[in-house]
């Protein structure tokens, strides 16, 4: 076997072809390597920045978690407030006839028309008060002409009057 100059030259080429395929081959494999490595280090961001929003949304649903029950204990003390209302209502002889008047068919204590209600029983509290002020200065001035009653049997208003200056 003889070779020749152009045999030479083909083995030649075919060298360079391979040692180009070769860089090219180590040029990929470097850029492989850089890429898992870039790769790497953005997953340990990734996971890191998974782990920090996992810690927030367990803070907001921990706190979610103490508002709803917040929400339901407020709910349940209106609820209370709202029957509490209505007892006092009928307790004290408010006219739900008048209610009837201003709300219509609205039998139970709402947020709507609460107010509506405590107006009521305000008004209601008050004749009350009035009427126990009347009672209590009736029954007063009832045991005071009592009393003077007993010392003096000729009472009468002039006497009364000038008793309960001096007294």
């Amino acid at each position: 076997m003889y070779f020749t100059v152009t045999d030479f030259l083909d083995v030649n080429e075919v060298n360079n072809q391979l040692q180009k395929h070769d860089d090219e081959i180590k040029l990929l494999e470097r850029d492989i390597t850089k890429c898992h490595s870039e790769s790497d280090i953005m997953l340990h961001q990734k996971l890191s920045s998974i782990a920090g929003e996992t810690g927030k949304l367990e803070v907001a649903t921990s706190q979610l978690a103490q508002s709803q029950e917040k929400l339901k204990q407020t709910t349940e003390v209106l609820s209370n407030l709202m029957v509490g209302i209505r007892s006092i209502f009928d307790g004290i002889g408010c006219s739900t006839d008048a209610m009837f008047a201003h709300l219509g068919d609205q039998s139970t204590v709402n947020n709507v028309n609460v107010i509506q209600y405590l107006s009521e029983i305000q008004g209601r509290v008050l004749k009350l008060h009035t009427s126990l002020y009347v009672f209590r200065s009736f029954h007063q001035n009832l045991k005071f002409y009592k009393i003077i009653s007993i010392f003096d049997e000729n009472l009468d208003f002039k006497k009364l009057e000038a008793y309960r200056k001096i007294f």
